[in-house]
């Protein structure tokens, strides 16, 4: 597994944490929120690789 990938998508739920305990400022806009939709499906697909990986390097060692 590439570790900066982990590493990333590791940063990016601690964000992701600490913004949920924080309030929003102000209601977030049409286009923000589409943002946060794309940046959530990145998030997905960066989990799902990672899953992968995992269960490759798992199956490699058994």
């Amino acid at each position: 597994v590439d570790t900066s990938l982990a590493e990333l998508a590791r940063e990016a739920v601690e964000r992701g944490e600490q913004e949920e305990r924080e309030p929003p400022a102000k209601p977030v806009s049409a286009s923000g929120r589409k943002r946060l939709e794309v940046l959530l499906e990145d998030l997905i697909s960066l989990k799902d690789e990672i899953d992968e990986a995992l269960w490759e390097s798992e199956d490699e060692e058994s």
